[in-house]
């Protein structure tokens, strides 16, 4: 669980200009990343927790599973076992009447180091992922894929080479074609990684730049379930972006990670009432698409939590 150093030097030398991608030059520049070069956290220790909740019609919860990790302390388990089922949600509502709704649960954990050698644990974020085993018993949801292999993202050549592991959140608009009307990098974070504030932006900001280039030519399928209609003329969700060299213990399922994270950046088009429960870049995995208007809201105010 500790943090590789990667180096003043290195990072200065990775934020030299490269080769460039190749771009379409007859396509519209990226939409620009508000404050791309900004303060970095220090680092943290993330881990997710996937589960099941039963969510009553009064917003209680009326159960919750834990999906098995061995690796988690025991008390850490307890703890988060006892609070989760303290927990209250507004009242899943369908067709005007509050119903019970179950719906798979995903809880951000995060470490931060405390005194000499300890860490306080909490939750950073609770979020609501897409569900691959279509478990769900509550509002319908559409299911979401990329077509085609891969991101085709191009990296300068001096990043391509350097070994960083880093995890991007993109916030996307998918027309009803499937193609990407608007996109930004809402958060950016590198793992297992130390460096100072400064040089992480300069490194993200052409890795980020880099993102949102491929996204111009990026196509969705969007398939609503029988029964569903669109909720609008687009569909708004998050995907993460990762970029691996060769560290498979970065994408085991229950493993800490340790981060450094920009602060997230809330999209234009994003409703208010919605921002702060969006999904950050250490909630989702590779693969997945969470919509930006979840049907499930928590009333608890559960983000920083000791466990």
């Amino acid at each position: 669980m500790r943090a590789m150093p990667l180096t003043l030097a290195l990072l200065l030398a990775l934020a030299a200009p490269g080769p460039a991608a190749a771009v379409d030059a007859s396509a519209p520049p990226p939409r620009a990343n508000a404050q791309m070069v900004e303060g970095f956290d220090a680092p943290i220790l993330t881990r997710k927790v996937d589960g099941t909740v039963v969510i009553a019609p009064d917003g209680s919860v009326k159960a919750y599973h834990r999906e098995p990790d061995a690796e988690l302390p025991a008390s850490v388990a307890t703890s988060l076992d006892a609070l989760v089922r303290g927990w209250r949600f507004e009242p899943v509502v369908i067709d005007g009447r509050a119903v019970e709704a179950s719906t798979r649960m995903r809880v951000t954990l995060a470490a931060r180091a405390q005194g000499k050698d300890g860490y306080a644990v909490g939750i950073d974020n609770v979020t609501f992922p897409p569900n691959p085993k279509a478990i769900d018993v509550g509002p319908l949801q559409p299911t979401v894929s990329m077509r085609g292999n891969g991101h085709g993202i191009h990296l300068p050549g001096a990043l391509a080479g350097a070994g960083i592991d880093m995890d991007l959140l993109v916030h996307l608009r998918i027309g009803a074609d499937g193609r990407v009307v608007d996109a930004m990098v809402s958060q950016t974070s590198f793992l297992n990684a130390t460096g100072g504030a400064r040089q992480f932006g300069k490194v993200a900001k052409q890795v980020e730049d880099a993102v949102l280039r491929a996204s111009r030519r990026w196509r969705f399928d969007v398939s609503w379930p029988q029964g569903a209609s669109p909720t609008g003329p687009t569909y708004d969700g998050a995907m993460p972006v990762s970029i691996r060299f060769d560290n498979p213990k970065v994408d085991a399922v229950n493993v800490w990670n340790t981060e450094v994270r920009s602060a997230k950046r809330i999209p234009s088009w994003v409703r208010a009432e919605d921002g702060d429960r969006l999904a950050g870049v250490s909630d989702l995995r590779d693969g997945e698409v969470a919509g930006a208007h979840s049907p499930y809201r928590l009333r608890s105010a559960v983000r920083g939590v000791s466990l």
